[in-house]
């Protein structure tokens, strides 16, 4: 009949006359990896799984099957990274993730706060309130004898960090609280909560108390966002200067700087470092020119290569160039390390690279 019809209406093709493939959707990948047997198809089905923006409750049940049935690392990614694309406007799903919180299973709250998160039904606040107000019954998820524990964990810190996205100012004192239960939350006001906790992150970093050291310091490496950094980076760059300030926090700071300093500002933190006359001052001014990876840095991390006296400094520019150049401008600085380099063991890493 095909071949007919073709015959009698050449204009047509064979593509006009067979049904399109059907549209990928989060059901279908979650079949596909459940019906897989060879490793290959299976990573395939999540790596596609994770581009996929679930469409329907049956798309988020499917999402909420697999993160419950298969407890490892790939499978759980790739159903968060599906959640993070749903519509936030999707209907019908409140009481989905209503019923995924009220349960009593810590992953699957975990999985519910993510989705909470994206929809917002205005019926979950009282609940994600209730798991972030728990006592945590151990300071970290790497100490957890059991695995419910270390997941009851991880939802609670999960709880902690929706409030502080959902409800940043009356989440506030309850996540400050909560670092002197377990010292990581307190990355959670560096990446959500930066600029209303910067003075009290200082100042717990700074302490010669070891328990608020360790928060301030867990608070101060979070990867804060840039546009939360710029409403501060005058207030880090004076303690990048200051000479009495803590080192470890001067250090984090001047990271911090780097990366959320623009052009016209990178340019005056290069004339400050050619002039500055204190050697550590300079060294945290180098190490937010190199956080900045600007290329005008490039001639500065080379003269770190072959001239700085510390052998990790040496190192680490050297491996910061080999992103920062094409391979023909790079070659004659590792085969430079490799014959000049003091250090035997930088000599020898630099020898490898030119095998």
């Amino acid at each position: 009949m095909t071949t007919l019809l073709l015959l009698l209406c050449p204009a047509l093709s064979w593509g006009q006359l067979t049904s399109p493939p059907a549209a990928t959707t989060v059901t279908r990948l979650h079949d596909d990896f459940i019906e897989a047997v060879e490793a290959d198809k299976k990573a395939a089905a999540l790596a596609a799984l994770s581009r996929t923006a679930p469409a329907s409750a049956r798309d988020v049940q499917s999402l909420f099957d697999l993160f419950i049935r298969f407890p490892n690392n790939a499978a759980r990614t790739a159903a968060l990274d599906s959640l993070e694309l749903l519509d936030p406007h999707a209907a019908n799903l409140d009481q989905l993730f209503m019923r995924y919180l009220e349960d009593g299973d810590p992953a699957g709250q975990l999985f519910a706060l993510r989705g909470a998160l994206r929809v917002r039904p205005p019926g979950a606040l009282p609940l994600i309130w209730k798991i972030a107000g728990r006592r945590f019954s151990i300071a970290t998820p790497q100490t957890a004898p059991l695995p419910s524990e270390r997941n009851a964990w991880y939802a609670q810190y999960e709880a902690l960090s929706v409030l502080a996205q959902w409800e940043p100012e009356k989440a506030l004192p309850l996540i400050v609280k909560k670092t002197s239960e377990a010292p990581q939350t307190a990355r959670i006001l560096g990446l959500y909560l930066w600029k209303a906790s910067f003075p009290r992150i200082i100042e717990w970093a700074s302490s010669s108390k070891p328990a608020k050291r360790e928060k301030g310091l867990e608070a101060l490496r979070a990867d804060v966002p840039t546009a939360a950094l710029r409403a501060t980076r005058e207030e880090m760059l004076k303690l990048v200067r200051d000479p009495k300030a803590d080192k470890e926090v001067r250090h984090q700071l001047a990271l911090k700087t780097g990366l959320s300093s623009n052009d016209e500002e990178i340019g005056s933190l290069l004339q400050e470092y050619g002039t500055a006359s204190d050697e550590q001052t300079k060294l945290m001014l180098a190490a937010a020119l190199f956080a900045s990876r600007d290329k005008r840095v490039i001639p500065l991390l080379e003269q770190y290569v072959k001239e700085n006296r510390d052998p990790i400094l040496r190192a680490g520019a050297l491996a910061q160039l080999k992103d920062m150049l094409e391979a023909p401008q790079y070659r004659p600085l590792v085969e430079w390390a490799a014959k000049n380099d003091p250090d035997a063991d930088n000599r020898r890493d630099a020898q490898a690279q030119l095998k």
